[in-house]
């Protein structure tokens, strides 16, 4: 799990319907208070700037490299 990402940090999703990696980037908006036992983020469309409307576990996305 990825604990811990910081607010600006690009990043790449996890298509919920494939599980395939975007290769559009992301970015994290935002951590949010943690749950239990995960930490959930909302995040960025670097396209258009619009805070996507759902929030990801640390499971569902990772860095993006390039």
């Amino acid at each position: 799990m990825n604990d811990g990402i910081a607010p600006g940090t690009r990043v790449q999703v996890r298509n919920r319907f494939d599980g395939a990696w975007s290769s559009s980037p992301f970015e994290v908006a935002e951590a949010l208070e943690p749950g239990p036992d995960v930490v959930r983020y909302r995040l960025r469309r670097l396209s258009d700037g619009v805070v996507l409307p759902a929030d990801f576990v640390g499971d569902d996305i990772r860095s993006d490299n390039g």
